[in-house]
């Protein structure tokens, strides 16, 4: 027999007695089909492709000095984003170009998809990611294109991951009614004020 995980409850029958109910799990649930292997790649395929076309430019790959052109933008430019153009030193912005380039758009991506270590690499890549795209969020004004980003990458997460949230959630109940108050909150903002 395959080793499974089980949890159990309690729940009242019709007769007002306490039942047990216990859930059985598969310890290793994996999906994998070429639908949910198509959708992961177009997802790094955004990274892959724009790092490739960011091979070609300089201010990328040499001088480090395209977050500092970005940052004189004003039109994309948050008020956060002029804090940083004012105080932040130059080199710091220069590595911070040449990182994005290598790190972000050139090799973690594919790094997600490395056969040995898969789970421990997307525990430390699929957070890096989300913090990128919440940065892009805090200094820059790009739409709803960072927002799906970070929503995106959820698609990576390991199911411990989602073990362990769904863990959380089941021991703290108003958990579940918090988050979908804030998701129907999120919904009405949208549909008010439009798109980001």
């Amino acid at each position: 027999s395959s080793s499974s995980s089980s949890s159990s409850s309690s729940a009242a029958n019709g007769h007002g007695e306490a039942v047990e109910t216990r859930i059985v799990r598969p310890e290793h649930r994996i999906c994998l089909s070429v639908a949910s292997a198509a959708v992961l790649l177009q997802i790094a395929t955004i990274y892959v492709s724009t790092g490739y076309h960011k091979a070609k430019d300089k201010w990328w790959t040499e001088t480090g000095l395209s977050v500092l052109l970005f940052l004189h933008m004003d039109c994309f430019v948050t008020k956060l984003g002029l804090l940083a153009r004012t105080h932040l030193p130059v080199p710091f912005l220069k590595y911070t170009s040449l990182f994005i380039y290598w790190a972000v758009e050139r090799y973690s991506p594919l790094v997600i998809f490395s056969p040995i270590f898969t789970e421990t690499l997307r525990l430390v890549n699929v957070p890096f990611f989300m913090g990128f795209h919440g940065s892009l969020v805090a200094f820059s004004h790009l739409g709803p294109f960072p927002v799906v980003c970070i929503i995106a990458w959820t698609l990576f997460l390991p199911p411990s991951a989602w073990d362990a949230f769904e863990a959380s959630v089941r021991l703290r109940p108003k958990t579940s009614e918090a988050c979908n108050v804030a998701l129907l909150a999120v919904a009405v903002l949208c549909l008010v004020r439009g798109p980001l």
